[in-house]
């Protein structure tokens, strides 16, 4: 079985092939189109196993989303903050612990189009554009770096 080393080193190659790619569609590869690049090919190469329990990815999925409900209970409910410290804990342990089966969901297809089309959508959000061009790459590159996981997961 691929370990997550194998992994991103294949999406480190998902990602030169797109910067490659990036002339014949218009794009400059500038640094921080290249620096994105690399972050989106990486996290997307990583993220179909965050279904194994000791998953480097779950690991910072778990304290990310378990800090961004803290944080915003923090931001609406100033007066009981440290109810924050109870949810970041509850949140943590809930999914960096929970059990989930390997090759489940997240190793199908389908999973695959959902977390593209959820990169595009945070793409959107950062840039504030909705360029045809700009959005239907990223989506391919979230999902060619995803498919290359799957790929390398049936060999």
């Amino acid at each position: 079985m691929p370990d997550w080393k194998t992994h991103i080193v294949f999406g480190l190659l998902v990602a030169i092939a797109w910067v490659a790619v990036f002339p014949f569609l218009g794009m400059q590869p500038n640094i921080e189109k290249v620096s994105s690049l690399i972050f989106v090919a990486a996290a997307a190469s990583l993220f179909p196993d965050i279904d194994m329990r000791n998953s480097k990815m779950r690991g910072m999925i778990a304290l990310l989303l378990a800090a961004s409900v803290a944080i915003a209970y923090v931001i609406f409910f100033t007066s009981t903050w440290y109810y924050a410290i109870a949810y970041f804990g509850l949140i943590y342990f809930l999914v960096r612990y929970l059990p989930t089966k390997h090759r489940g969901v997240t190793h199908k297809p389908q999973f695959a189009l959902l977390f593209s089309a959820a990169v595009v959508l945070v793409y959107i959000g950062f840039k504030h554009t909705f360029a045809f061009v700009d959005v239907a790459t990223w989506f391919f590159i979230a999902l060619s770096s995803y498919a290359v996981h799957l790929a390398i997961d049936s060999l």
